[in-house]
């Protein structure tokens, strides 16, 4: 039986029968403005402002992850959920600068003051959706869709070809408003200072602040507003400092090490609906850089360690133990620690030639997390992360027949990375049952091809030549194939 249905399986999956139903949809919006003010008030000094006003929706109305699990009769059950959700979010920001360089004695400064603030208000608009018997239940995990709209009919049989049908769009009514604002300032000063003509010292401090506002939550079925306060501190703030040192060997060679904090406010809500707290972020980097043949290349080689202090993830469940197949409901997972090195060569070797390679390695992993059962597993690295990814592209401009003929090949290498989830621990600190699984390696190649004429320029590109199939892993069980072979065409004429 067990063959059976695995064949059945192939068979649904290969044309496409399910999991999604024949009239979803999802439409993402996104309207942006930015206006940018540049002044010089001498030739030692500048002031520049920056305003930001971004809004973002996304309407989404079908079915969600497929969840399934093996009966004792050796069949597969596959369970449908159907979602609808409107998600709005309105983002501005304000930016001033102010930069100068001065002496101090035999000390050459570079300058950088400057102020910021944001306002994001997230709305989360969740609605009921109408049985086949007239009434009404919330969409999400715990609505069961079947061929007839019926919650108690709902789940997939590969036995039963009639249970992969999809029905009709169901009649749907706006149930609540989850509304979270939140404000942010900062004030920060940096300055780098030439000691001597080799020597250089970078110095920084930003203090930020960050408000969680009440969360607004508007019902529209009882018509009730409540206000309810932030889970964790709704007013938080910190000092994050940075320092950095450049030596200059000679013209050609210099080497760098830097550390830096940061105040990261993590977006999201936790299964409350409440906003998330922030987390602070460590990074320590030393390097080199090499200019060879007379600066056609330049060679960059950067060794790093994140650390931070709290990750927040895409969580597994709802407040009602369902899995949660929305990603901006999130949970702080515990500490993490990323280690790596970054190789880079860019450079021209002749002036119709441009080359560019890079690789980077990267091992992330949990280095503290809750001793409580089901949190998961100090020292586990995290799903999602390749420890290899590699890049090389060579581009070159016919210099006569057609001159301005640019052409380009583009290679994407990406290591084996781990699916699936981070394991969890019992009672006792143990890793439960093995959640992951291994994903292979994969390289892409593109290639790009372009055309200026005066104020007219013309654009291509094929992506993925060979049609490689693969897949992109997020931080859960969600795996998505990569893009197929592609291509686009743009045309351009500046006025």
């Amino acid at each position: 039986n067990t063959t059976t249905n695995e064949s059945k399986l192939n068979t649904l999956l290969g044309i496409n029968k399910f999991p999604g139903a024949t009239w979803q949809y999802q439409t993402n919006e996104m309207l942006t403005s930015t206006v940018t003010l540049n002044h010089e008030i001498n030739s030692n000094w500048n002031f520049n402002t920056i305003a930001f006003f971004q809004d973002y929706t996304r309407d989404f109305y079908g079915t969600e992850r497929i969840q399934w699990n093996l009966q004792n009769n050796g069949d597969y059950v596959w369970k449908r959920t159907l979602n609808k959700q409107l998600q709005e979010q309105k983002y501005g920001s304000l930016q001033f600068n102010l930069n100068g360089q001065f002496n101090t004695g035999k000390l050459n400064h570079k300058l950088l003051v400057g102020a910021d603030a944001d306002y994001l208000q997230a709305d989360t608009y969740s609605y009921q959706l109408q049985k086949q018997d007239g009434t009404f239940a919330d969409a999400g995990n715990n609505f069961v869709y079947g061929t007839n709209g019926n919650t108690s009919n709902g789940n997939i049989l590969l036995s039963d070809e009639n249970t992969w049908k999809s029905g009709e769009m169901l009649n749907s009514r706006q149930k609540d408003l989850n509304r979270i604002p939140t404000r942010r300032v900062g004030i920060y000063a940096q300055d780098l200072i030439a000691i001597t003509d080799k020597f250089k010292v970078l110095a920084g401090l930003r203090w930020s602040y960050l408000e969680n506002k009440n969360t607004i939550v508007e019902n529209y079925l009882n018509n009730t507003k409540t206000y309810k306060a932030s889970s964790g501190n709704p007013k938080e703030s910190a000092f994050s400092p940075r320092v950095g040192l450049v030596y200059q060997i000679d013209d050609s060679f210099s080497t760098f090490a830097s550390y830096s904090n940061s105040f990261n406010p993590n977006s999201g809500r936790d299964i409350n609906n409440l906003p998330l707290p922030s987390s602070l972020i460590d990074q320590y980097e030393i390097g080199l850089k090499k200019n060879l043949w007379k600066n056609t290349l330049a060679f960059n080689i950067t060794a790093y360690q994140i650390e931070n202090s709290n990750l927040a993830q895409t969580a597994a469940f709802d407040k009602n133990g369902n899995i949660n197949g929305d990603t901006n409901i999130k949970e702080m997972t515990g500490a993490t620690r990323s280690r790596g090195i970054e190789l880079d060569v860019t450079g021209n070797p002749t002036p119709n030639l441009s080359i560019n390679a890079g690789y980077a390695y990267n091992n992330m992993v949990y280095t503290d997390t809750p001793d409580s059962e089901g949190s998961f597993v100090e020292g586990e690295r995290l799903v999602r992360t390749p420890a290899n990814t590699a890049n090389a592209s060579i581009f070159y401009t016919l210099p006569k027949y057609v001159k301005g003929l640019k052409l380009g090949f583009t290679a994407f290498y990406t290591g084996d990375r781990l699916a699936g989830w981070n394991n969890l621990k019992d009672k006792n600190g143990n890793p439960k049952t093995n959640r992951m699984y291994e994903i292979g390696d994969f390289t892409t190649v593109d290639f790009t091809i372009g055309y200026q004429f005066k104020k007219f320029n013309v654009q291509g590109r094929l992506g993925n030549i060979f049609d490689v199939v693969d897949y992109n892993v997020h931080e859960n069980y969600s795996v998505n194939p990569i893009n197929p072979r592609n291509f686009y065409l743009t045309f351009n004429y500046k006025f």
